[in-house]
C-alpha cells in the first residue's frame, strides 16, 4: 500500500499554482460541513458539493543544545508547511479525500539539521524539505453502523501516547491502512487497523505488518478505552527496536463541583513484550495517573507517568505516538531510555480576552532503574524541563505562538539526555 516517497521535485512545480488556484477561485468547488458529511443523489452532485482547503503554517525555530555530538550548539530553522486538500461529499456511502504536503524554508537554510539536508554539526530540526501526496483514501459509511477507510491516512487513538499523526512538526506523520470502525454497538466505538506502512515525519518509509485494536466505551459519566497494538516491522533493526505487543486500558472522567468547577482524572495501564521478528527480550509495563481541576478559564493537573525499563527487561516504547506531546517539549525522550522513564510534571494554563490562552508545564525526569551509559557512568537522575506557551487566535482566524523548553540535565553521562537544551518557536498559521 505504499503510495509515495518524501520527495516530489514534480509535485512541488504544481502544488503552489494549485494552492493559488484555490484561493483565488473560491466556491468552485466548496460546500459546507453539513453538504461534506450528507449522501447526494449522484457521482456527479458529490463531487461538485467537495469542498477544497488550503492550510498555511510558518514556523521559525531556535534551538541551543550543549550535546557533544555536534560542534555548533546552535540551529535555526524557517519553514513554511503548505497543504492543499479536496474532500468529495458522500455519495451511496462512500467518500474520498486527498492532500497534498508541501514544506518549504524560508531562509535559514543551512543552520540546522534536518536529517536530510547533510548538515551534522548543528543540532537536529526535524522538519525536512520537500513535497508529498500527504493523503489519499476512501471511505465507505453503511447505514451510520459501519465505516470502512483504505489508503493513506492521518489518525489518532484517544490523546495520541500510543498512535497519532505528530501534528507539531511540519511534515505530519500518515499510515498506510485497511481501517473499520464498529459505530452500532451503544455507547461504544470499536476500530480495527491493518497497518502497512508509517510515512515519518522525515520523509521515510517503515514497512510493516501491524493489527491495531482500539475501543471508546461510555459508562456512566466516564468512558473507558482498551486497546490492543501489535507491531511487527519489516527492517531487523526496526523490529528489535520496537516489535512488540502493547495490551492496556485508560479510563477518562469527571467530577463536578457546583456549576463552575470541576476535577478532571485519568488512569491508565499497559503491559509490553516482544512480538514478530524482535530479537530482545521486551517484558515491561506502562502508567499513567493524572488529576486536575477545570474552570471555565483555566485549569491546573498534576500527574505521574511510568515507562519501565531496565537490564534483562527492555524498555516500554511508544514509536507511533505523537511524542512532542509528552515527557517536555524540548523533546529529550523521543526514545525511552535504556533504564525507563519516570516523569512527574505540573501544568496549569487558561485563557483571557479574545482569543488568547498560555499554559506552563514543569517535568522532573528520573530512571525507573539506574543503568549504565556504555562508558562506565551510571545514570539515575535525568532532569527537569519548564515549558510555556502563549497562543493568540485572532478574529480573522488566523493563529499566532510563542513556546519554549528549557531542559536542565542532572547526572552527568555521554547521554544526549545528560546535556542541558533550549528551544523556542515563533508560528502563525491560517487555513480555508
Amino acid at each position: 500500500m505504499r503510495i509515495m516517497a518524501r520527495e516530489g521535485v514534480g509535485l512541488r512545480k504544481w502544488l503552489l499554482p494549485l494552492v493559488a488556484l484555490a484561493v483565488l477561485i473560491p466556491g468552485q468547488v466548496s460546500a459546507a460541513e453539513d453538504d461534506v458529511d450528507r449522501d447526494q443523489g449522484s457521482l456527479a452532485e458529490a463531487l461538485k458539493k467537495g469542498k477544497v482547503t488550503v492550510d498555511l503554517r510558518y514556523r521559525l525555530e531556535q534551538v541551543s543544545d550543549d550535546v557533544s555530538a555536534v560542534a555548533d550548539d546552535d540551529a535555526t530553522a524557517s519553514t513554511l508547511r503548505t497543504t492543499l486538500a479536496y474532500q468529495t461529499a458522500r455519495w451511496r456511502g462512500l467518500s474520498g479525500y486527498v492532500q497534498f504536503e508541501d514544506v518549504s524554508n524560508l531562509g535559514a537554510t543551512n543552520l540546522h539539521n534536518d536529517t536530510q539536508n547533510g548538515i551534522s554539526e548543528r543540532p537536529v530540526i526535524a522538519d525536512p524539505k520537500g513535497t508529498e501526496l500527504q493523503q489519499i483514501y476512501l471511505r465507505y459509511r453503511f447505514d451510520n453502523q459501519v465505516d470502512v477507510t483504505a489508503g493513506r491516512v492521518e489518525f489518532l487513538f484517544d490523546d495520541e501516547r500510543f498512535i497519532g499523526p505528530v501534528g507539531w512538526r511540519q511534515n505530519h506523520q500518515s499510515f498506510d491502512v485497511a481501517m473499520v470502525s464498529v459505530l452500532s454497538i451503544p455507547q461504544t466505538r470499536l476500530t480495527y487497523v491493518y497497518l502497512d506502512n508509517v510515512n515519518t515525519i522525515i520523509g521515510s518509509n517503515l514497512g510493516m505488518t501491524s493489527h491495531l485494536l482500539n475501543a471508546r466505551i461510555k459508562i456512566g459519566s466516564g468512558e473507558l478505552a482498551p486497546y490492543v497494538y501489535i507491531l511487527d516491522y519489516d527492517d531487523a533493526a526496526e523490529a528489535d527496536r520496537f516489535s512488540t505487543s502493547t495490551y492496556g486500558a485508560g479510563w477518562d472522567n469527571s467530577w463536578k463541583i457546583g456549576e463552575k468547577w470541576s476535577i478532571p482524572y485519568h488512569a491508565q495501564y499497559a503491559m509490553q513484550q516482544d512480538a514478530g521478528d524482535n530479537t530482545n527480550n521486551v517484558d515491561v509495563d506502562y502508567m499513567r495517573f493524572e488529576i486536575g481541576a477545570r474552570h471555565k478559564t483555566c485549569w491546573a493537573r498534576i500527574g505521574y507517568e511510568l515507562l519501565e525499563g531496565g537490564d534483562g527487561q527492555g524498555k516500554f516504547t511508544t514509536p507511533l505516538a505523537t511524542l512532542h506531546k509528552f515527557n517536555g517539549w524540548a523533546d529529550r525522550f523521543l526514545a525511552t531510555p535504556a533504564g525507563g522513564l519516570v516523569d512527574l510534571y505540573v501544568a496549569a494554563g487558561g485563557t483571557w480576552g479574545e482569543g488568547w490562552s498560555a499554559m506552563a508545564a514543569w517535568h522532573d525526569f528520573s530512571a525507573d532503574n539506574t543503568f549504565d551509559d556504555g562508558s562506565g557512568n551510571r545514570v539515575d537522575d535525568y532532569g527537569t524541563e519548564f515549558d510555556v506557551q502563549v497562543v493568540y487566535k485572532a478574529s480573522w482566524k488566523q493563529t499566532f505562538g510563542l513556546k519554549a523548553a528549557l531542559y536542565s540535565a542532572d547526572d552527568s553521562s555521554t547521554l544526549a539526555i545528560s546535556e542541558d537544551a533550549t528551544k523556542i518557536w515563533l508560528w502563525t498559521g491560517y487555513k480555508f
